[in-house]
């Protein structure tokens, strides 16, 4: 996890001039002091000075109000504590990364709809849990990273989901076969050169 940071918050195109000047990680509470201590380990602290919010609601939220008003580039914060708090980081947060990222696989939860209220374009996921299980999971997690890549749910059940579902029936003719696999591959190509990463790349000065 600590490469993305390291990548993400230096700029090795500028001599590690930073380009992102608010970068939010939201993680489980378990989790919180493990990045603390990852940034501090790799990055040092003169690079980077991580908040970390956590204890009662008030301090909280005054290590919340602390990032957006001061010059703090770094705040790691609890899936809970966002949620509460996400309109507090409106023009607040140019990277979020969210860790344990498949709590936002169903789009009906509170957590996913309370997530992309937040205007941040930059968006990574991390998770460590197969999303292969359920296409509609993969659909949301992928939804919210790249908003509006696909049409609809509706249509990506019709194109991709069912074709792709039916091939693993015990009665699916080769022919069935043959198009899930298609579709598959088609899939990993459209996610390949529909997403942008060019955002590593941009120069701050423009």
């Amino acid at each position: 996890m600590i490469k993305i940071i390291k990548l993400i918050i230096l700029d090795p195109f500028c001599h590690e001039t930073p380009f992102l000047k608010k970068v939010l990680i939201i993680t489980p509470v378990s989790l919180i002091k493990n990045w603390e201590n990852e940034i501090k380990k790799w990055l040092g602290n003169n690079r980077l000075i991580p908040l970390v919010a956590i204890g009662t609601r008030e301090e909280v939220l005054k290590t919340i109000n602390s990032f957006c008003e001061a010059h703090y580039r770094c705040l790691i914060i609890s899936y809970e504590s966002f949620r509460i708090n996400v309109e507090r980081f409106t023009n607040h947060c140019d990277l979020m990364i969210l860790d344990e990222g498949h709590r936002i696989k169903n789009m009906n939860i509170k957590t996913f709809q309370a997530f992309s209220k937040t205007n941040c374009t930059k968006r990574i996921i991390l998770t460590g849990t197969p999303l292969q299980n359920s296409l509609d999971e993969f659909y949301s997690c992928v939804s919210f990273v790249n908003p509006g890549l696909f049409p609809s749910l509706t249509t990506f059940r019709r194109v991709f989901s069912i074709p792709i579902m039916d091939s693993l029936k015990k009665n699916a003719t080769q022919e069935i076969l043959n198009l899930s696999k298609y579709f598959f591959i088609y899939l990993s190509i459209f996610l390949k050169i529909t997403t942008n990463f060019n955002f590593l790349e941009k120069d701050p000065k423009n």
